[in-house]
């Protein structure tokens, strides 16, 4: 008898488990109220940490091979709150793109406006095995007296129970800007 209890007991943990289990639209959700809120570890909380470790290399070795009197100070003062090669080195990639998306926004209010009052409408999301899904949603950022409306999507990878966001292409566009930036200077 004891060992049928155990055996239920388990079951509807499981079963419970289940229920809890954050779909890919939970995450996105959360994400976006992180971004519109400003929280940058909130948000950074719900990505994929070797997503954050490349862009963190990848980061890093832009900031490397600019010059370090001119681009390299202005790019430390604007996007990192004027913290040292050694210190973002040091940083756990989480770390580094909270970091990063907090000195991307407070060094221009246009963004920091967008996105604080971006509305975004979850439409749904489609597997892809083994274990990445994408949230489709429709993004409305106020511009002016209008706004624009785009679909937008939001690749993630399962992590145990939940998913994690992955880069997005305009953050690795960002890193090629800046890299092609320096080289022109």
């Amino acid at each position: 008898m004891k060992s049928l209890l155990r055996l239920l007991a388990a079951a509807l943990i499981t079963f419970g488990a289940s229920l809890h289990a954050e779909t890919p639209e939970d995450v996105v959700a959360r994400q976006l109220a992180a971004m519109r809120a400003g929280d940058w570890n909130k948000f950074t909380a719900c990505m994929d940490i070797p997503a954050l470790k490349e862009f963190q290399a990848s980061m890093l070795s832009v900031l490397n091979a600019a010059p370090a009197e001119g681009p390299r100070a202005q790019m430390l003062k604007a996007f990192f709150a004027d913290q040292t090669i050694p210190q973002l080195t040091a940083a756990t990639p989480a770390t580094f793109f909270a970091a990063f998306m907090h000195g991307l926004t407070n060094s221009n209010p246009i963004i920091k406006q967008g996105m604080a009052s971006a509305d975004g409408q979850i439409l749904g999301h489609i597997d892809e095995a083994p274990d990445k899904a994408h949230v489709v949603m429709r993004m409305s950022v106020p511009v002016g007296e209008g706004k624009v409306t785009k679909m937008d999507v939001t690749s993630l990878r399962r992590d145990g129970d939940t998913w994690k966001a992955l880069l997005k292409g305009d953050m690795q566009a960002i890193v090629a800007n800046l890299s092609k930036a320096l080289q022109t200077k």
